[in-house]
């Protein structure tokens, strides 16, 4: 079940499950304590905590099913990582312009179009001078910085770009390079990648962006660069202006 950046032609390929265990098990995880943390906001640094050491663990164990990442800086990591600015750009700049609520979505077919302030979202954001859990609010600013710019993007990239969009293509990802393209793994991927995020269009856009990003280089180590970088880039705005909605 060992992957690289070069196709494995073997005859007898392991169903497909076996193939995205490696990819489905720390996503799914990661959202699953993510959804375990909004569901107990009073232990929402703890759970994050324990998001991080596991869904880290997981990688790790994984790590030889992925394919080979190139950690390197040169000119295309360099645009990459201008890529994930534009894309935190975005994503802050257009946040109050669409509706990302069931209420919302009411209010907008009543009322027309008009700016959402997002209430449910400010209400639920995570403040970490107001947590009352066990970790002080260092740990826990430390704990969400390094899971948003590490923990995330790895998690994420290698499960959307490195084996969804393979899999829409063909369920035996083995003979799937990376980056190789479909208009519907790109259209598919893009927006599952969107409506998996609260922020459902700038969710859309990030995914279209990252995949662009992966076909043009046919390296993963790009979209984690972008991806990371957007993220870093959101942690630095929430903490600086203190917009705890966004986390």
């Amino acid at each position: 079940m060992a992957e690289t950046n070069r196709t494995d032609l073997s005859p007898s390929a392991p169903p497909w499950w076996v193939l995205a265990l490696p990819y489905i098990v720390p996503f799914g995880v990661m959202l699953g304590l993510t959804a375990l943390a909004d569901a107990l906001p009073n232990l929402r640094v703890e759970l994050y905590g324990t998001r991080v050491i596991l869904v880290c663990a997981l990688l790790g164990v994984f790590w030889r099913h992925y394919p080979r990442l190139r950690p390197r800086l040169d000119g295309p990591t360099a645009v990459a990582a201008l890529v994930g600015l534009g894309i935190i750009v975005f994503w802050i700049a257009a946040d109050r312009f669409y509706p990302q609520s069931w209420a919302e979505w009411q209010q907008l077919f009543r009322q027309g179009w008009q700016l959402f302030p997002h209430a449910e979202k400010q209400a639920g954001g995570f403040d970490p001078y107001s947590s009352v859990g066990l970790l002080p609010p260092v740990l826990g600013i430390s704990l969400r910085v390094f899971g948003a710019v590490v923990m995330v993007p790895l998690a994420e990239e290698l499960f959307h770009r490195g084996w969804l969009l393979r899999f829409l293509i063909r369920d035996d990802i083995r003979r799937v390079p990376l980056g190789t393209y479909t208009f519907a793994s790109f259209a598919w991927s893009s927006l599952f990648f969107g409506l998996s995020h609260h922020e459902w269009l700038a969710g859309i856009l990030c995914g279209a962006l990252l995949n662009l990003l992966l076909y043009w280089r046919r390296d993963l180590w790009l979209c984690i660069v972008a991806h990371a970088t957007a993220n870093l880039g959101l942690a630095v705005w929430v903490l600086t202006r203190q917009d705890w909605q966004f986390w």
